[in-house]
């Protein structure tokens, strides 16, 4: 199962698949973890990304 949920992920998510490639096993809750993990350092950095643009637009 968790195969399929790491083979449906799009690129943004590569080195992660990768990673989980690599291991011999890994569990359901692993990669849910990582993946929780992933999209909240994703999150942070569009959140950067978006307030150097408001900021640039205001200077």
């Amino acid at each position: 199962m968790s195969i399929a949920l790491l083979t449906g992920l799009g690129a943004k998510y590569e080195s992660m698949v990768k990673t989980f490639d690599n291991l011999d096993d890994f569990s359901l809750q692993q990669v849910k973890i990582k993946l929780a993990s992933r999209e909240e350092r994703l999150n942070q950095a569009k959140a950067v990304t978006e307030a150097k643009a408001r900021k640039q637009g205001n200077g």
